[in-house]
């Protein structure tokens, strides 16, 4: 005897997607095939039962002497046991043979406990239409696909083997469905309607199949599907292997089980949605604090000042030097938390260090849109004159104080949002006076959002080390004097001299 798997009375679990599948494939056979199996019988079944009252049939005036014991091109033998509540007499030979309606009619192809039905509607189940449409000579063109349908699709359904209904038998039976639905005798529009409607259920199998559905109104209404289809097996019986062993309960216990499972789905479902609600509040709350923070931030950065030597005409060569300084500054290798990147011009006293950074400052100048910020590393006297310049933009001079003016001005630089670049020119005391210190590694870098600091100095990389205790080695450009063709190159243009290619 068929046995229902995974069936049981202990709490709702999971829905598996072999119960979902066999779900969608129960819905399909009863609220999708039967009704357009009952409209085809209803129409083709009385036409038929008309001809066959004409002799030499003559159907309804049978007797046990003279009556059909097949109906071509069917060789099933009719069950005459099955109408005139003959099933209540012993005997054949007492039997009622006249075939009084088109309802007993198709009672003919079936035995006694298939053959409740009052009508073609709501009474007739799947399988006993699916039994009609195999033998009956109107459907003789689907008779074959019939058969296949109530073996392969409707009855092992019906044993509520979930094991059986893999993704390759799932498809097969939505397959083998769609098939019949094209091979019976249905009119254009009632086959597109079908057909859609079958194709309607395999979208919803592939939504709840394929992980957990997040759509609730899905689950809702399969839930009331599942429900339905319980109404509906209520109806019906059902022999196994040829015993009228009834599966009706092994059907109703699965889906009842499938269904508590569902509605357990469900709530779970509306929990996971109002918590993700809850968290989409709390990200919208968040989102306006941070916007309101930047908008604050945007309405307080100071504005974009550009304060750096005149880009020279005479200044040649160096490209190599240039790209290498680009290089350093936006290297891949600095840290996250590293809000300002400082870099290094070292050389002899005269060699372009000054120069050259107030190229690469023209040369990128569209680049840093929070400003450019040019400081005199030579003593506090001349640093103190550059501070001030700034200080008077950003409206943070304080009359008698270097080191308070040096404070306000470099707090300015945490609100300035965009990159910006500050130089440290002539950085050669032999002690670093604490406001140079201070510029070029005190801790308002902590709070920068991004910037670029460049040092032209006289020092060496491990004496900038040795002063800089946060200073990256790698990152100072060992300028070095003109070679031979870029000092010519320089002086011809500084004399503004034509160059003789072959006099050099």
């Amino acid at each position: 005897m068929a046995t229902a798997v995974g069936v049981s009375g202990s709490s709702p679990k999971t829905v598996s997607d072999e119960e979902r599948r066999w779900v969608i494939i129960g819905i399909c056979l009863t609220k999708v095939l039967t009704p357009a199996l009952r409209d085809v019988l209803a129409n083709k079944m009385p036409i038929w039962y008309q001809s066959l009252l004409l002799p030499p049939h003559e159907i309804d005036k049978q007797t046990c002497a003279r009556h059909a014991k097949t109906l071509p091109p069917s060789y099933s033998k009719l069950n005459y046991e099955s109408v005139n509540t003959n099933s209540t007499i012993r005997k054949a030979s007492s039997y009622d043979y006249a075939v009084k309606d088109p309802v007993s009619l198709a009672k003919l192809f079936m035995k006694p406990f298939m053959a409740s039905f009052t009508g073609f509607g709501q009474t007739m189940d799947t399988s006993a239409a699916l039994s009609i449409v195999a033998e009956a000579q109107p459907f003789h063109g689907a008779s074959g696909i019939a058969k296949k349908i109530r073996s392969d699709v409707r009855n092992e359904w019906a044993h509520c083997n979930f094991s059986h209904w893999t993704d390759v038998n799932y498809q097969a039976a939505l397959t083998d469905i769609g098939t019949f639905i094209n091979n019976i005798n249905l009119t254009p529009a009632e086959k597109k309607r079908t057909l859609d409607d079958l194709d309607g259920w395999k979208q919803k199998g592939l939504e709840l199949c394929f992980g957990q559905p997040v759509d609730s109104e899905l689950l809702r209404f399969v839930n009331t599907e599942v429900a339905e289809l319980r109404e509906s097996v209520k109806l019906w019986k059902e022999d196994v292997e040829n015993s009228q062993v009834c599966v009706q309960s092994k059907l109703l216990n699965a889906l009842e089980t499938i269904e508590k499972s569902l509605k357990q789905e469900i709530q779970d479902l509306k929990e996971r949605q109002l918590r993700t609600e809850q968290d989409v509040e709390q990200l919208k709350l968040r989102q306006l604090i941070l916007y309101e923070n930047v908008a604050r931030k945007t309405d307080e950065e100071p504005r974009y000042i550009f304060m750096a030597p005149k880009q020279t005409q005479w200044f040649s060569g160096r490209e190599s030097e240039l790209d290498l300084l680009r290089e350093i500054l936006v290297n891949d290798d600095a840290s996250s938390e590293e809000k300002v990147i400082i870099a290094a011009v070292s050389g002899l006293g005269g060699n372009g260090k000054t120069s050259l950074t107030a190229e690469y400052i023209h040369k990128w100048k569209n680049y840093y849109q929070g400003g450019v910020y040019w400081f005199s590393g030579e003593d506090d006297v001349k640093l103190k004159a550059t501070v001030d310049d700034i200080a008077a933009q950003f409206n943070t001079l304080h009359e008698n104080s270097l080191e308070a003016t040096l404070s306000k001005t470099l707090a300015v630089f945490s609100r300035i949002t965009k990159p910006w670049l500050m130089i440290i020119d002539d950085m050669d005391e032999f002690n670093l006076s604490q406001n140079v210190l201070k510029l070029v590694s005190g801790s308002w870098q902590a709070n920068a959002c991004f910037g670029h600091l460049i040092v032209t100095t006289r020092r060496t990389p491990q004496e900038l080390k040795e002063h800089i205790s946060s200073f990256n080695e790698s990152r100072c450009l060992n300028l070095q004097c003109f070679g031979l063709e870029e000092a010519k190159n320089f002086v011809f243009k500084r004399t503004v001299t034509v160059r003789d290619e072959q006099t050099g």
